[in-house]
């Protein structure tokens, strides 16, 4: 009997040995999966102002071109007044559009 509850002692801390090491391996596992995601977002982010300050750009060039060209024709101003409104909605994160 005695031999018998020490084999049964020797199987479950065997068991708890390998259910503690799967444990660790998936502590492991998640920390670089979180490792990566968060340098993915981060990248994302980064991608995503770098996006923002060329679009920023380019409304910025177009409405300077438009105000050294406007003859106060409707067309020009029109134009004039929607670059000035993306300009504005890309600053205040109402732009999710495509781009300009």
């Amino acid at each position: 009997m005695l031999r018998a509850e020490q084999e049964a002692g020797r199987q479950i801390a065997e068991c708890m040995a390998e259910a503690q090491r799967r444990v660790q391996l998936a502590h492991a596992r998640a920390g670089a999966i979180a490792e990566r995601a968060g340098r993915r977002t981060a990248e994302v982010r980064r991608l995503a102002a770098a996006r923002l300050a060329e679009q920023l750009d380019a409304i910025e060039r177009e409405r300077q071109a438009l105000l050294r060209h406007a003859d106060h024709d409707p067309t020009d101003l029109q134009r004039l007044q929607s670059a000035i409104e993306r300009l504005a909605a890309a600053l205040t994160g109402e732009d999710r559009g495509g781009g300009p």
